[in-house]
Formats: structure tokens, C-alpha cells, sequence
């Protein structure tokens, strides 16, 4: 469709595509109000700076100057895409306390393009709000046999631990730092690897998984009456 366009409907079109991104995928199930939302998307349009009284996440109120390069609709939560001093932002627009167009240009970098780089954004803002979630530390020994898989389940985070840990011990065993959500969901992942992971601390998980493996021993010594 883009390309049966005429040449200048078609500028347009693409310019409307590299503004404003509709990413229909969501992060919760509730609407909010963006009161801004309207003068974000006339400074984008004419290309102007904004200056923006915005609330962060921490509460606090920053006051900065904005290029405005597109708008992304994340499910029914807006977020303006921006450069201050030269470094790639996002907004979310709620947040935004004030707002005021000024007389100065926007800069728009030629090689900007907003669908990529709210992608890669959103999958970097993904990975941190999951390590944040997880303030459950564990230290483990680790077999050499299991070493190869946890690479394959745990990716990047442990890729950096095992191409620096050398061997715990004569028979290849070394140690490796975990953190998970809860202590239910560490156990429920040691477990998982039997005697293959052994923990070291904290000492109430260790104590944790010997009562474990104990019930399990007796619930299996046990004869099986048919």
C-alpha cells in the first residue's frame, strides 16, 4: 500500500511511521490519563523542542528540554521517545507534570528509527525489571556435568560467572552466584538439579533443602502397597 502512494502522500505516510508506534502488546490490564498527550504530539508535528516538568518513578520532578522523535502506544499507555543532551530517553506520559513548546528546532537523527529502537528498548527495560525482582541471593557449588546446561537456562547472566569461575575443588566443581524472587522459587530451582547443585548459602536455604530431601527419602523408602 505504501508503495502504490503517491511520492509526496507517501513522505507523509513513512514520517507518520517513524512518530508514532503502536505496540499492542501491553504491561497491565488498567487505562490511564495522558492530559498531555495532545501538545507532545504538536511539538512532534512541528518539530520544536519541549520543555517538560516530568514526575520519575522515584517520585522526584526533573525539569528538562526535549527533542520530541515519536510517540508509542504500549497497550492504552502512552510514552514519548526523546533525546535530551544528546541521549536517547523515554517518557511516560502520564508522568509528564508540564509542558511547553518552544521557538527552537528539533534534531532528529537521520538513522533513528522508532519501531527498532523501541524494541530493543523495551526488551533491555524487560531483563531490568526482572533482575531487580530478584533480591534472593544464592552462592552454590555447581558439577561439571551441569555446568554446559546452565548456560543454555540462565543465558547472559551466568554466561559472565562461568567464564571467569575457576574450579572449586580437584574434581571440577566450582561456585556460582543465583538470585532469585523468594526463597520458594530458589529451592523449587536447586531442586530441580538434584545432586548435581549443591547450596552453600544463605544456611537457611541449605537447612531448607536437607528437610527436603529428607521427606523425600522417607516418602520413597516406603513400600508401595498396591
Amino acid at each position: 500500500m505504501l508503495a502504490a502512494l503517491p511520492a509526496l502522500s507517501r513522505r507523509d505516510a513513512e514520517d507518520i511511521h517513524q512518530r508514532i508506534h503502536i505496540d499492542a502488546a501491553g504491561w497491565d490490564g488498567f487505562d490511564e490519563q495522558a492530559p498531555w498527550l495532545s501538545l507532545l504530539q504538536e511539538a512532534m508535528w512541528q518539530e520544536r523542542k519541549l520543555f517538560l516538568s516530568y514526575r520519575r518513578r522515584d517520585e522526584s520532578v526533573i525539569e528538562c528540554l526535549v527533542d520530541p522523535l515519536g510517540l508509542v502506544a504500549k497497550a492504552s499507555i502512552w510514552y514519548l521517545v526523546g533525546l535530551v543532551e544528546q541521549e536517547y530517553r523515554v517518557f511516560r506520559v502520564s508522568r509528564v507534570q508540564s509542558g511547553k513548546i518552544t521557538d527552537q528546532p528539533s534534531t532528529r537523527p537521520a538513522s533513528f528509527d522508532l519501531a527498532v529502537f523501541w524494541e530493543q528498548w523495551s526488551e533491555h527495560w524487560r531483563k531490568q525489571v526482572s533482575i531487580s525482582l530478584r533480591q534472593y541471593t544464592v552462592l552454590v557449588r555447581v558439577a561439571p556435568t551441569l555446568i554446559p546446561y546452565l548456560a543454555l537456562r540462565y543465558g547472559e547472566e551466568i554466561e559472565e560467572q562461568l567464564e571467569q569461575a575457576v574450579p572449586f575443588d580437584t574434581t571440577g566443581w566450582i561456585r556460582l552466584t543465583f538470585a532469585f524472587e523468594t526463597e520458594e522459587v530458589a529451592w523449587s530451582h536447586v531442586l530441580s538439579f538434584g545432586s548435581l547443585l549443591e547450596v552453600l548459602e544463605p544456611q537457611e536455604l541449605r537447612k531448607k533443602m536437607a528437610q527436603i530431601a529428607a521427606t523425600l527419602l522417607t516418602l520413597y523408602q516406603k513400600e508401595r502397597v498396591e
